[in-house]
C-alpha cells in the first residue's frame, strides 16, 4: 500500500468525521480535500467496501461522476479515527489499518497506481532527434491521449456502456447517455502518456516502425529506473501495462476514469505497450466552458543517467548513422551506455 494512498485514507476519514452528524451527506468531487479529485471518490468507495463507512453511493448529478454520498463512520471506522486523533505517530495508524483487509482492497481497486511485477526491460524506440531532445532537455515528453492516432483511445466497451445505467442508478437518462460520454471525451483531452515497449527481446516491428530510413535507437530501462528518474514530484504518475481486449465483448471498469487508458484493441497487441500516465484535470471545467485548449503535451523532468540503462542502435542502420549516435552520446558522457543490437550479429549456418 503506497504512502500517498494511506495519507488520502486518513484525510477522508477525518473529513467524514468532522462533517457528518449521523445522516448521509452529499459531497463534491474532492470531499473538501485539496487536490485529490477522482481518487477521493475511489478511496471513499474502498473505505465503504472495507467496512469503515456505513454508506456510499454515486450521486444523481449533472456534474462530474465524482460527486457522491457517504454515511457516517462504522464502529471500525470510529476506532480508527480515534486512533488518528489521539496519536501523532502515523506509523501506528498504518499498522492498525494493515491489520485488516484495506490494503488488499486498495491493491485490487487501485491497481492502476501499483503496477504488477514487470520482468522484462522497458524500451523506447525513437529517432536520433528525439534522443537528442531527451538528453538536451533532461525530460520525457508526455503526449495528449487524443493525439496518439488511435480513435479508440480513452473509449470504453459495449458491455461497459450497457452497465452504466446500473452503476449510475438514480441518475437521469440524459446524464447516463449524454453526460458520461462527454465527460469521458473531455478526460481524453486531459490525459497524457509516455509509451514504452515491454519486451525481453528487441522487436523487429518496433525497429521498422520507428526507424525511418533505418535510423533509430532504442533507450532501454527498467520500471524501477523509470520511476526513480522522475524529478517532477508535484504530479501523480500511473505506471501500467496495456491490456488488449475486444471492445464488443470485454468489460472495462465504469467507476475508474483512467481504466480506458490502460486498454487497447487486440489489433495492437504486438506493441506490448507499457504506459506512464499523468493528468491535467485542473483545466477540465474551463474546457467544458470552451475557455481553454488543452496543451498537446508536457515535458516532465527526469535524471537521464538514472533513466537510461543502455542505448541500442538499430541493426538496420548504416555505419555513418552509428557514428552520429556515438558523437551525440560523447557530448553527454553517455558512451558507456551504448550497447550492440543482438540482431546485428551474423547468423550461423
Amino acid at each position: 500500500m503506497i504512502e500517498k494512498d494511506m495519507e488520502l485514507v486518513k484525510k477522508i476519514l477525518v473529513a467524514i468525521d468532522e462533517k457528518i452528524d449521523g445522516t448521509n451527506i452529499l459531497f463534491g468531487n474532492t470531499l473538501g480535500i485539496e487536490n485529490s479529485g477522482i481518487k477521493t471518490f475511489y478511496h471513499a468507495e474502498i473505505l465503504f467496501k472495507a467496512g469503515y463507512i456505513s454508506f456510499f453511493q454515486n450521486a444523481t448529478t449533472t456534474d462530474f461522476a465524482t460527486t457522491f454520498v457517504v454515511g457516517g463512520l462504522t464502529e471500525k471506522g470510529k476506532e480508527l479515527i480515534n486512533l488518528i486523533k489521539n496519536t501523532d505517530k502515523w506509523d501506528i495508524v498504518k499498522e492498525n489499518i494493515n491489520k485488516n483487509d484495506l490494503p488488499n482492497i486498495l491493491q485490487q481497486h487501485l491497481s492502476y497506481y501499483i503496477p504488477p511485477f514487470i520482468d522484462a526491460p522497458l524500451r523506447r524506440y525513437m529517432s536520433l532527434d528525439k534522443l537528442d531532445s531527451v538528453l538536451s532537455t533532461n525530460s520525457l515528453y508526455f503526449c495528449r491521449a487524443g493525439l496518439l492516432g488511435d480513435t479508440y483511445e480513452g473509449s470504453t466497451t459495449m458491455p461497459s456502456i450497457k452497465y452504466r445505467p446500473k452503476f449510475y442508478e438514480g441518475a437521469t437518462q440524459h446524464y447516463v447517455e449524454e453526460g458520461i460520454p462527454e465527460i469521458q471525451k473531455a478526460w481524453r483531452q486531459c490525459t497524457y502518456v509516455s509509451c514504452w515497449h515491454n519486451n525481453l527481446n528487441e522487436s523487429a516491428l518496433m525497429w521498422r516502425t520507428y526507424g525511418e530510413n533505418n535510423k533509430a535507437i532504442s533507450v532501454q530501462t527498467t520500471l524501477k529506473k523509470l520511476q526513480d528518474s522522475i524529478l517532477d514530484f508535484d504530479r501523480e504518475y500511473i505506471f501500467v501495462p496495456i491490456n488488449y481486449i475486444d471492445y464488443e465483448k470485454d468489460y472495462i471498469s465504469v467507476g475508474n476514469a483512467f481504466e480506458p487508458f490502460r486498454h487497447k484493441q487486440k489489433a495492437y497487441d504486438s506493441e506490448r505497450e507499457f504506459r506512464v500516465i499523468i493528468d491535467n484535470l485542473e483545466i477540465i471545467n474551463e474546457m467544458f466552458q470552451k475557455k481553454v485548449i488543452p496543451p498537446e503535451g508536457f515535458f516532465i523532468n527526469v535524471n537521464v543517467k538514472t533513466l537510461i540503462e543502455s542505448i541500442i542502435i538499430s541493426p538496420y542502420s548504416s555505419s555513418s548513422f552509428k557514428n552520429e549516435v556515438i558523437r551525440l552520446l560523447t557530448d553527454y558522457n553517455l558512451n558507456d551506455r551504448l550497447s550492440q543490437s543482438r540482431k546485428s550479429t551474423e547468423p550461423n549456418f
